[in-house]
């Protein structure tokens, strides 16, 4: 594996392994939607209700305004969704409703970039299949107060990674991303991670991505809003 580490948004720092890290930097969440049923799974997690028609069964989100948001759809065709300013019943169809600041809408595949205003923002949104109807709700807070500068200190690759950042706050979730190609491929959460504060040092433990990326991980650390 091949490591390259970006420190915020300064420069890259190179190391003799093969493991490519990109930085601890804030990034917004990228959501993988998934149609098992009737209903949209949220990046493989399902919700508690049961599939349907126009009916809310999808999970609900919580999103943060000043940021903007991906949605990669791996829908099945016949379930392409729309971001809306309300959700719809039947009649008009849920495109009737498409939100200005979202697109590309009504897609199965893809990616739908949402674009939250810092003002003026709606207190809630509807993701909602443009054919069936099932649908989940966005709430849009207002955004919380960004986080403290972070630098990355120390990255050791053995039978696990281990990485250790200062400057982090516990009000902030941590989440470690991983990326098996940056030109073609999709930032997803690490499957399975410990984060342990201890006097302004982070330390974020995780299991080797190469039986799932091979040769080529691409690793970022995001400093997300408390949900």
């Amino acid at each position: 594996m091949k490591t390259i580490l970006k420190s915020g948004s300064i420069g890259f720092l190179a190391f003799n392994l093969w493991l490519a890290v990109i930085g601890i930097a804030r990034a917004d969440t990228n959501f993988v939607m998934t149609t098992p049923n009737f209903i949209y799974e949220v990046n493989g997690v399902p919700p508690t209700n049961s599939p349907g028609f126009f009916v809310n069964n999808c999970p609900p989100l919580t999103l943060f305004a000043g940021h903007t948001y991906t949605f990669t759809m791996e829908a099945a065709s016949i379930h392409p969704m729309i971001v809306g300013t309300n959700f719809s019943s039947g009649t008009p169809a849920p495109a009737a409703f498409a939100y200005s600041n979202a697109a590309p809408q009504d897609i199965a595949t893809g990616t739908i970039f949402l674009t939250l205003p810092a003002t003026d923002f709606p207190t809630h949104l509807y993701y909602q299949c443009n054919v069936h109807g099932f649908y989940g709700v966005i709430t849009v807070m207002p955004s919380p107060v960004a986080p403290p500068p972070n630098e990355i200190v120390s990255l050791s690759v053995t039978t696990n990674v281990v990485l250790i950042s200062t400057g982090v706050s516990t009000s902030y979730v941590l989440v470690p991303q991983f990326n098996c190609d940056l030109l073609n491929g999709t930032w997803l959460p690490v499957p399975e991670y410990t984060n342990t504060f201890d006097n302004g040092t982070n330390t974020t433990v995780f299991d080797r991505l190469d039986p799932i990326c091979g040769s080529n991980v691409f690793l970022r650390i995001s400093q997300q809003p408390p949900n």
